[in-house]
């Protein structure tokens, strides 16, 4: 062991070469650069690089210890995501992948650590939704996923985690919806926190404020909207036939000028009247007139069919002309 010094520079590859360690704690020095790759040559049963200054990808091999029973990478600047080959530590019981760079979602092949009594994955860049295979995980004990950003609802299936007493994971991320029903069951559960996890909404589980000693949250911080406030409803549904708006707004309508319309010569009868159109200069105006794309959108606009009521477009013409 060589913790809590202000060692600095790389861990040593040739660690990796020592047939009998098993056992390795240099958490809380300087260390820096990657985890070195021999490690993954090893069959550790405690390791512990935390608090240090180390970078890059987690090696997948180290995940692949099947008598590991506590692996601890916190607060170092690891980045990557969480290997599926985790799948193989069937013994561990501590697993402390916090305060990282980590990214991606957590493999659903996290069910299979049914020893898994601490799982520190918080203050990460983790996202996606909340895997339910964490329901299989029946003797955690303390979970925390609190400082990512999953979304989705919380899963109704980690209400078979009665062993947990401790659970901070899921503040400070983008949950949404009401808290389960099923998590009352929850009888040993002593901290849960919910801050900053705006869209959530709606009660606590009934019965569940009986048996938590502290539902806390940070300084500044609220329970989100939950306690007691209304989820929103569904959004409305639209018309089924909503009205067709205007071709042209009434205050857009383009307007026909005077000068569109010719001047037309005409020779008065002596019977007709002075201030009326004959009808063979109707019919002249009204042939112009439908020539003039613009007139025939006039028309169409104040509803009137130039096809089908050729009366109503004669009288148009008669005042125009």
């Amino acid at each position: 062991m060589a913790y809590t010094n202000q060692l600095t520079g790389t861990i040593p590859t040739e660690l990796g070469g020592i047939l009998s360690l098993t056992n390795l704690n240099i958490y809380g020095n300087q260390f820096t650069g990657n985890i070195p790759s021999q490690f993954a040559a090893r069959s550790f049963k405690f390791l512990s690089l935390n608090s240090n200054q180390l970078s890059g990808r987690i090696p997948s091999g180290l995940f692949s210890f099947t008598g590991c029973y506590s692996m601890s990478f916190s607060d170092n600047r690891l980045t990557g995501s969480i290997p599926s080959e985790l799948i193989s530590l069937s013994v561990i019981s501590r697993l402390n992948l916090n305060d990282n760079l980590l990214t991606g979602t957590i493999p659903s092949e996290v069910g299979a650590l049914t020893k898994l009594a601490y799982m520190y994955f918080n203050d990460n860049r983790l996202m996606g939704t909340i895997p339910t295979a964490l329901a299989a995980l029946t003797g955690l004990k303390n979970l925390r996923l609190h400082n990512n950003t999953f979304t989705g609802t919380i899963p109704s299936e980690l209400a078979s985690l009665t062993s947990l007493t401790y659970l901070e994971g899921l503040n400070n991320n983008l949950l949404a919806g009401v808290m389960p029903n099923e998590l009352a069951s929850l009888t040993s559960l002593s901290y849960l926190f919910l801050c900053s996890n705006a869209a959530l909404c709606g009660d606590l589980p009934t019965g569940l404020t009986a048996t938590a000693d502290a539902f806390s949250c940070t300084e500044g911080s609220t329970l989100g909207t939950l306690l007691g406030s209304a989820c929103p409803g569904p959004p409305s549904e639209p018309p089924a036939n909503p009205p067709m708006p205007p071709a042209y707004p009434p205050s857009l309508a383009p307007s026909l000028p005077v000068t569109s319309v010719p001047t037309l010569s005409t020779t008065s009868s002596p019977t007709s009247s002075p201030t009326s159109s004959s009808p063979t200069n109707s019919r002249v105006c009204c042939s112009i007139l439908m020539q003039n794309a613009m007139m025939r959108c006039i028309l169409e606009h104040i509803g009137i069919n130039v096809t089908d009521r050729p009366s109503s477009v004669a009288n148009i013409c008669n005042i125009a002309c």
